[in-house]
């Protein structure tokens, strides 16, 4: 029985991250196929420019009100 109780938890691992395998890849392609449909120079995979970190802009906004 234990062997037996071993070889089904084994399969069911590797059924279970096939599983999750095929999510992940269904996301991303939905991912990719929004990114491509969107097309544009924002959207194109760059990293915007005019974005900034929030500790930045925390940074910031310390200085302004120190001042």
């Amino acid at each position: 029985m234990k062997t037996q109780n071993i070889t089904l938890h084994k399969n069911w691992k590797i059924v279970r991250e096939i599983k999750i395998n095929k999510e992940l890849e269904r996301e991303l392609e939905a991912i990719l196929g929004k990114h491509v449909q969107l097309g544009g120079e924002k959207n194109n995979g760059h990293y915007a420019t005019e974005r900034r970190s929030i500790i930045k802009k925390n940074r910031n906004k310390k200085k302004l009100t120190e001042l």
